[in-house]
């Protein structure tokens, strides 16, 4: 069995066709669900990239394998699939593009000092070899062979040499005739580069080639294809920038969101994330300064590049056809996390709403033991998670459950895609069996009084101050079940939402009298839940550690006195969203 592990980065659950997404076009994916099962309530563990990523190659959970940010190190000597498969099934795993994986141990002095470590470009994993054909994209000589104005040179975090600078390069279409009579409105941004020059064909076409390749090789392979999009910058190519008009998704895309005032103080933390009382305002993840317009621009660009990833993973697909591996090849498609897209006034991947975390699951199993769930939609009630993909993957390649190693937490899906019925109670009494009522994510904030997630850290240590929030309080988890949402942080107060309304995650029914009954069972849940997985946490003294943007190895003690050392100094800052 061949395995062809996909992920798109940022990419919602809703924005697929097979999903009946009211705009969006994903015939590619569309045919693959139908080929396979589609996962309608399947979520991520984490945010952002790096934890999701964690979590999804290790299966385990934020708490146990300490990845809190980007550039923070995992719980030492943890497994995933790609070493299981590796050292137990014999096989030789490939990578296209990023892992966002820190492995190395960052608070031995001697690791602390190694340049190749500090200048992390989109992390490593053990038992996984990375292609490194892309790696010329966004170098000085790539731009000069494509005509591009020569950007930043230095090792970037999406897992090739280059900057991605480039990628933010846009041009204006000349306005039509017809276009001057009415007023114009901001569209999907136009690439000044070519539809041969994006990082999702360059790597889509080392994957084809790959695929080409291992048609001459009887030894099964592994190949875990990480495309960067629909990832910012939003910035798309013809054809796929002409497809989606702002004015189409302002008729046809529902708003979620409540008023803006609401939206703002929803919580104490998310009041920190949206700027509410900063001295100066900063390009952030909070939307609340956009016009619809603006916002309707942006979700147009990202479904162009959303289409465009469907596009070439067609193309991927008709190679396995053409080579006639289609039908000996294990294909799982997912995403690292989801995105906002400018719900409740919020950009990008962070927060406690859905839109965040609830991601695409589509899994193809070629065998005739799938063929009863072939073209399954698995309903809401069967819940999974981003830990279960690991699991699925080792027992897809010929690991038998016993083997799997202890320290996964979560559930191979493979006694759903080899059910004998594709009925939904039979399947949802299946996989009430493994006791999963509820998704889990946790998100750590404690870089946040520094750098990373919000442009406003002072905001952030201001919060700390107020509740006195020690660094190892500066966290929440998400306890979410088909009809309820609860949303927990030390020290702050607690979310409920009732997932069963329409206005769903717009009102808080924690301080609600007769929701208290509910409140409870819950939290008793939630702990329940924090019991069972519990265990080793990760070796403390490394969880102090974290690479930074700018590249500069920082120090959290517990206390939280924070320092740095190693190349550049200095703190670093937020990433652009747009």
């Amino acid at each position: 069995m061949n395995l062809l592990f996909i992920t798109g980065d940022q990419y919602r659950a809703a924005c697929l066709g097979a999903a009946d997404h009211p705009l969006v076009q994903t015939p590619n994916l569309d045919r693959l669900a139908k080929a396979g099962v589609r996962f309608t309530s399947h979520y991520t563990s984490s945010t952002p990239c790096g934890p999701a990523r964690s979590c999804l190659h290790t299966s385990t959970y934020l708490h146990a394998n300490a990845a809190y940010d980007n550039g923070s190190p995992m719980t030492h000597g943890l497994t995933n699939w790609a070493k299981e498969l590796k050292q137990q099934l014999g096989y030789s795993p490939k990578l296209i593009g990023y892992v966002d994986v820190v492995q190395a141990d960052l608070s031995n002095p001697s690791t602390a000092q190694d340049p190749q470590v500090l200048l992390w470009d989109g992390g490593s994993m053990e038992g996984l070899e990375r292609l490194t054909e892309t790696d010329a994209m966004g170098t000085r000589e790539w731009l000069q062979q494509h005509g591009l104005p020569e950007e930043k040179t230095e090792i970037g975090w999406n897992g090739y040499r280059g900057d991605n600078a480039w990628q933010k390069r846009t041009i204006q279409p000349l306005p039509s005739l017809s276009q001057h009579a009415t007023p114009i409105k901001p569209q999907a941004k136009r690439a000044a580069y070519s539809s041969d020059m994006t990082d999702t064909k360059i790597m889509t076409d080392r994957a084809i080639q790959f695929v080409q390749e291992q048609q001459l090789h009887p030894s099964p392979w592994a190949l875990h294809l990480s495309l960067l999009k629909p990832h910012p910058p939003w910035v798309a190519t013809e054809p796929f920038v002409d497809m989606y008009r702002t004015e189409q998704c302002q008729a046809k895309i529902k708003k979620i969101r409540g008023e803006r005032a609401h939206e703002q103080s929803v919580h104490p933390w998310l009041s920190a994330v949206h700027g509410v009382g900063a001295t100066t305002t900063k390009q952030s993840h909070s939307a609340l300064g956009m016009s619809d317009d603006v916002l309707d621009s942006l979700k147009a660009s990202y479904f162009a590049l959303v289409t465009e990833l469907d596009y070439h993973l067609g193309r991927l697909f008709d190679a396995l056809k053409h080579s006639n591996q289609w039908d000996n090849t294990f294909i799982v498609f997912t995403a690292d996390h989801g995105e906002q897209l400018g719900d409740h006034f919020l950009l990008g991947k962070l927060g406690f709403y859905d839109e965040s975390y609830h991601i695409p699951l589509i899994v193809r199993d070629p065998r005739s033991s799938a063929n009863a769930t072939r073209g399954a939609v698995l309903p809401p009630s069967i819940i999974t998670e981003a830990v279960d993909i690991a699991p699925t993957i080792l027992m897809a390649c010929g690991m038998q459950a016993n083997d799997l190693p202890e320290q996964f937490q979560g559930h191979s899906l493979i006694q759903l895609i080899s059910s004998t019925t594709s009925s939904p109670p039979a399947l949802t009494r299946l996989w009430g069996k493994v006791q999963r009522q509820a998704a889990h994510w946790e998100v750590d904030w404690r870089w946040w009084v520094i750098e990373g997630g919000s442009a406003y850290p002072e905001l952030f240590q201001q919060l700390c101050d107020t509740y006195s929030i020690l660094p190892d309080e500066r966290w929440f988890v998400v306890h979410r079940t088909m009809s309820w949402k609860l949303v927990f942080f030390p020290k702050m107060p607690p979310l409920l939402f009732d997932m069963t309304t329409s206005n769903g995650e717009n009102i808080n029914l924690a301080t609600s009298p007769r929701h208290r009954d509910v409140l409870n069972t819950l939290l008793m849940d939630l702990l329940s839940w924090k019991m069972r997985y519990s265990g080793n946490a990760g070796d403390k003294k490394n969880t102090r550690y974290r690479i930074g943007y700018d590249n500069v190895l920082k120090e959290m003690s517990s206390s939280g006195v924070v320092g740095g050392r190693g190349r550049g100094g200095g703190g670093g800052k937020i990433p652009s969203n747009l």
